[in-house]
């Protein structure tokens, strides 16, 4: 049955026929076809899970000594004090709990594993090309994004650079560890 007709027979057709024509119809409003829906599905059963898992626990990891506070920690929650009016030992206090923690581990995860479906689709495949990879979407995506803070809120520049300085390092790392593991 072709798309016309409803322009060849108006009269009555049967619930066969006008689900059929239903389904053609809506078949030619889709950009998206469902075989693409599965690419996008079998995309992530084809993903390297062991290489996430370990690309995810060093970028936690390097997170967690960017901001320790001997290292940029101190800093950091100096702008964050400065800006919310929390006293600065509040700050650092308060990062180092579970409840802190664990939503920034699973973060950070999300994170791992869509740089590993980048991985994926743009076929890095070495160390260097992870590297690249993940330097790239982290100053695409993530230095821009973080930097509405810093516009809107006002929130310290210090602040921006020192959140985009860890993404990159992170990115770059998880990014090596999965292009070198394909």
């Amino acid at each position: 049955m072709a798309i016309g007709i409803l322009q060849t027979r108006p009269t009555a057709l049967s619930e066969v026929e006008l689900g059929e024509t239903w389904v053609i119809f809506l078949m030619h409003l889709r950009p998206m076809r469902c075989d693409s829906v599965d690419m996008i599905i079998d995309a992530f059963n084809d993903l390297n899970w062991v290489a996430v898992a370990v690309a995810t626990i060093a970028a936690f990891a390097i997170g967690l000594v960017w901001f320790a506070p001997p290292v940029l920690g101190t800093l950091w929650a100096r702008q964050v004090s400065q800006y919310a009016g929390i006293a600065e030992a509040d700050v650092t206090d308060g990062a180092a709990k579970g409840a802190v923690l664990l939503p920034w581990f699973v973060a950070t995860a999300v994170n791992v594993v869509v740089l590993a479906l980048a991985v994926a689709a743009t076929g890095a495949d070495s160390l260097a090309d992870g590297i690249v990879l993940g330097l790239v979407l982290s100053l695409g995506f993530g230095a821009t994004l973080c930097s509405w803070p810093t516009i809107f809120a006002r929130l310290p520049r210090t602040w921006w650079l020192l959140n985009c300085g860890a993404a990159l390092l992170m990115n770059g790392v998880a990014g090596a560890i999965l292009g070198a593991w394909q």
